[in-house]
C-alpha cells in the first residue's frame, strides 16, 4: 500500500493472513500488530519479508524473536502490519486531498454504518479472480451508487472490503485479490448518485477496508479519508495483493 510499502497488505496464499494469530506467537511481538502471517513453512521468512515489502530491521522491530538474518523462522504466526505503519501509509495515501475537501452526502436513504471504510487504493481487475468477488448491484449498475452506500451495504451483508467499479458497480468480498493500479488515475469515473467521487473505472476498483467511525465530528470544509476523492497524480508500482481475514 505504496509508501514502498506497506501493503502490499497481501497474503500470498488465501490463508495464509489474519487479523489475529493462528499460531503460537512471540509474547514480545508488536502490541499494535493488526496483520497476521500464520507460517506453515511454504514460504521463507526472506520471502515474506520481500512479498509485504518489509525491511530487516521493521520486520525484527515487530517481531523480536527473529533477526535481522531471518532466524530463527518457527511454526509460529509473525506480525506483518502494525496499527503505527498503517496509520503512516493512510496519512501518505489520502492526506495530502484532505485539504480544502468539502465534505459531501451521497443520497443513499441507507442507514448510517457502525463503521467507515478507509481506502485501500485503485486495483487492477484482469486476474484468474475478480479483486472484489461478489457484486451487490443490480443489473445494469446502480443509478444512484454511492461509496457510502457501497461500503454500508458490504457492512450489513458481513463482508470485510467493499469495491465500486465503472461509476455504477458495488462489490463486496471477505479478501482482496489483485494488484494495485500503476496510475490512481486510473480510477477516474465518477459515480452515478454522486458525481463529485470516484467509483472506479473501466477495468479498474477503488477498495475500502472496513474501520471503527471516529467518535469526533466532522469539521466543515474537511471531508474523511474514505470519502476524499482519489488523487488523481499519484502514480504507484504495482504490488501483488491478497487478504483474507
Amino acid at each position: 500500500m505504496k509508501i514502498s510499502l506497506l501493503l502490499s497488505v497481501a497474503a500470498l496464499v488465501h490463508q495464509s493472513t489474519c487479523d489475529g494469530p493462528g499460531l503460537g506467537y512471540d509474547p514480545n511481538t508488536t502490541l499494535d500488530c493488526i496483520e497476521w502471517h500464520n507460517n506453515g513453512f511454504e514460504q521463507t521468512c526472506e520471502e515474506v519479508r520481500d512479498y509485504y515489502n518489509i525491511t530487516p530491521e521493521m520486520f525484527h522491530k515487530w517481531n523480536p524473536s527473529v533477526g535481522l538474518d531471518c532466524k530463527p523462522w518457527e511454526y509460529h504466526s509473525y506480525c506483518i502490519l502494525s496499527q503505527e505503519r498503517y496509520d503512516e501509509y493512510l496519512a501518505t495515501a489520502s492526506g495530502s486531498s484532505k485539504t480544502g475537501a468539502t465534505a459531501t452526502t451521497g443520497p443513499s436513504t441507507v442507514a448510517p454504518s457502525p463503521t467507515a471504510r478507509t481506502i485501500m487504493g485503485c486495483f487492477e481487475e484482469g486476474g484468474y479472480y475478480p479483486v472484489i468477488d461478489k457484486n451487490v448491484s443490480p443489473a445494469g449498475g446502480d443509478t444512484a451508487l454511492t461509496i457510502p452506500g457501497c461500503r454500508n451495504t458490504c457492512y450489513l451483508q458481513s463482508y470485510y472490503f467493499a469495491g465500486v467499479e465503472d461509476g455504477n458497480q458495488c462489490r463486496c468480498s471477505e479478501y482482496i485479490n489483485g494488484e494495485l493500479a500503476k496510475n490512481r488515475g486510473e480510477c477516474n469515473i465518477t459515480c452515478t448518485g454522486d458525481k463529485t467521487t470516484f467509483c472506479g473505472g473501466k477495468g479498474v476498483i477503488n477498495v475500502f477496508r472496513a474501520e471503527a467511525l471516529p467518535t469526533t465530528t466532522s469539521t466543515p470544509g474537511v471531508s474523511s479519508a474514505a470519502e476524499t476523492v482519489l488523487s488523481t497524480t499519484q502514480n504507484s508500482g504495482a504490488r501483488r495483493n491478497r487478504v483474507m481475514f
